[in-house]
Parts: C-alpha cells; structure tokens; sequence
C-alpha cells in the first residue's frame, strides 16, 4: 500500500475538489475535456475520475461524439447517491427543501412560525430536519450538508449575533444543527446567500459586479464584485436595511430612527395598509386568510388606487436608499429581490425614476436596474447551493490509499 504524505492529500483533495466543480458546472464531460478544463494531466484526470466513479459521486452517461477515434465515455455528477438541506428562515415562516447532488429540488414544505425565540425556531428546525432524513435514508451518502438562510449578522462560525428583526443575540446556530445531527451546516446571511442563489442561474455571467437589494419583511443586501461575493472585514457586510434614510425617523428593531426598512420593506407597507378599513373589508370578503403580499398582488391588479398609491411610496422609498448604495458601490447592475418582486409591475417605475434622477450622472451611465426572476425562492436556492458546495469542497474526503 502506497503512503500518502499530507502535502501529497491535499493536493489530491483539492483536484478532486477542481474536477468535480468543473463537472458540476459543465456536465456531462469526458476526460479530455476535463484535462482541458481543469489543466490538470491526463493520468491525473483519469486516475481522480476513476476514483470519484468508484465512490459513487459521480456516473458514466454514455458515450459522446467521437473527434476521431473512440466515442469517449461522459460523466456528470451521481445526484442520486446523497441529499443536502436548504433552509430559509423569515420571522414568520421557515422554508425548506431538501435536493439532490445535482441541486435538483426533491421536496419542499414551508412552516409558520407562531414565535421566534431561538427555542422554538431551532425546534421547529431541528423537526423539519427530522423529515428530511426520512425521505433520504435509502440514498448512499444520505443527508450531505445543511445549508441556512438567516435573516442577520453571521460570523465565520455560523453564531447569529446579532438579528434585530427576530430579537436573537449571540445565537450558535450552526454548532447547535452539528451537535444534533453530527452533519456539516454553513449558516450565512440571508441576503448573500440570495445572491448566490442568483448566480446558480447566471449562465451568462452578467451579475459580476452587482448590487442585491433582497426586499422583505426586512430589507438585505449583498454584493459581488468582479465576480466576488463581498463580505466586508469580518464578515458582516450586507446590512443596507439600516441604512439611515430619515432622521430622527421611526424607532427601528435595532434601535436606530429613520432605517431605510422602516419605510421600504413589506412589512412597512402591510401595517400601513392594515388600518385602511376598505382594505380589511375586501380581505375579509376574499379567499385570503390574512393580509400579505399576495392580497395587495390581487388589489393592485384590480386597479386599487389606495393600494397603488402605498405600493408606489415604497418604490420611492426604495430608490432613495438606492441612491446612497449606487453612488458609493457603483455597480453594473442592481439587482431586487424578495417578496417585493411579486409587486414589480407598480413598485418599478417610481424606483427607477427616483434613483435614475439622483443618482451621479456618471454612476447611471450603463447601469442596469433588474428585478429577480426567482423572487423570494432565490433564498432558498442559495441556501442549497452553499450546502452543497461545502460537501464538494470540504466534506467529500478522499481516499488514502
């Protein structure tokens, strides 16, 4: 048996770790292009390939078309063979879903929250976990990672520190998940990991240098920039809902005045709306259980004027904190996320009049204003993208034989 030397498993740890996200990203491949891709040799690659084969992360295709000699065989990742967790938490609700190796999402379900102290979040958590585990029990690896979405300022070691909207302070989420489960979790702000969950599906790589506005109950930010997700010194950057837009504004969760998500965010616009009593009286007289984004979806379409009028305010308010952003970040595009997409039709034009009419001439040269396609589920991508991507890197071991 031939010994491995640590220098001699990183290196092989880190091209398994380069071949997979190659085949991951292009799949299916062969060989060869996975030489050409990766710049590794050829014995290198083929030796890596079989080895990932046998362990079952990855599985022949077939055969591809033949540039002169034999058809060569192609190889894409093994979806089947495990599953990862991908978990958002709103101060309502938690989401979650559970996919394959490939991303693909298998299951999904969403709870409310009838509190959010850490106890009961966690439990319910934990709970949905649980569920999870029961639907992958039969696949080889089972259970891969957990990836979480939270609404607040996370350090490297997944603690909560500090999450205004939900009252949590100083909070080990991450270590809690693993002592429960003895399986990896990454925890990261919920905004930047919306941006990931963006990327998965920036085929085109246009989202290099952008601003991401996630627009909820409370409002979030994150950023790349030439195509690297920023996360600030120690990791606590994208907290843009406490940007100061009023002073000595409305009281904030955090103990500021005038925060921008006190007069932007949904939350804002359906406690505005909630002492209208026209507004009660055509909830009550609809199929809604309760006031939400969705039911001022419907009135809007209706032509409300009220509820247009208020929807339009919050695009207002949207831009003014856009201009501050734009004009310090000056990124290529900004990109608006979260609930508030489903109103982009009367949000969208008094956003882009504001921002566009303040913001530095030279800022608004080029710069594209976008509405997420994926709305409120890029959370939850995202949330599985990071789990995976920790399993691929760093919890797939190689072999030390």
């Amino acid at each position: 048996m031939e010994t491995i030397t640590a220098d001699q498993y990183l290196v092989k740890k880190i091209n398994k770790a380069l071949i997979l996200s190659i085949i991951r990203d292009h799949s299916p491949l062969s060989k060869p292009e996975i030489v050409t891709k990766s710049g590794l040799n050829r014995g290198t690659v083929s030796r890596l390939v079989n080895e990932l084969e046998s362990d079952s992360i990855i599985k022949q295709l077939g055969e591809g078309v033949s540039s002169g000699g034999r058809k060569p065989t192609m190889y894409s990742i093994n979806g089947d063979s495990g599953f990862v967790i991908g978990i958002t938490v709103k101060s309502k609700l938690l989401e979650v879903a559970l996919a394959d190796l490939n991303g693909q999402i298998v299951k999904r379900f969403t709870k409310e929250l009838r509190s959010n102290t850490p106890k009961f979040v966690i439990k319910n958590i934990i709970e949905s976990i649980k569920e999870m585990q029961d639907h992958a029990k039969e696949s080889l690896f089972q259970i891969t990672c957990i990836g979480i979405g939270f609404p607040g300022m996370i350090d490297e070691n997944g603690t909560v520190l500090k999450a205004p909207s939900l009252k949590w302070n100083s909070v080990d989420l991450r270590q809690t998940i693993v002592d429960t489960f003895r399986i990896p979790c990454v925890v990261d702000n919920q905004a930047r990991v919306g941006l990931i969950g963006e990327k998965q599906f920036d085929k085109n790589n246009l989202l290099t240098d952008t601003l991401y506005i996630s627009v909820g109950n409370v409002i979030g930010s994150a950023a790349t920039i030439k195509n690297e997700l920023f996360r600030g010194y120690n990791g606590l950057s994208g907290e843009a809902g406490h940007l100061i837009v009023k002073y000595n504004g409305k009281r904030c969760s955090c103990g500021s005045k005038g925060c921008w998500q006190m007069y932007a965010s949904t939350n804002t616009l359906l406690k505005k709306l909630s002492s209208v009593p026209k507004v009660a009286e055509q909830l009550d007289a609809s199929p809604f259980s309760q006031l939400s984004v969705e039911f001022l979806e419907t009135l809007a379409g209706q032509n409300n004027p009220l509820v247009i009028k208020e929807i339009e305010e919050i695009g207002r308010f949207l831009g003014i904190g856009l201009i501050s952003l734009v004009n310090v970040l000056n990124p290529k595009n900004v990109l608006i996320g979260g609930d508030i997409t489903k109103l982009k039709k009367w949000v969208e034009p008094s956003l882009i009049e504001t921002l566009r009419s303040n913001v530095l001439p030279d800022h608004n040269k080029n710069l594209d204003i976008l509405f997420s396609e994926l709305g409120s589920d890029s959370t939850i991508i995202g949330a599985i993208a990071i789990a995976l991507t920790h399993f691929f890197e760093n919890d797939y071991h190689v072999s030390s034989e």
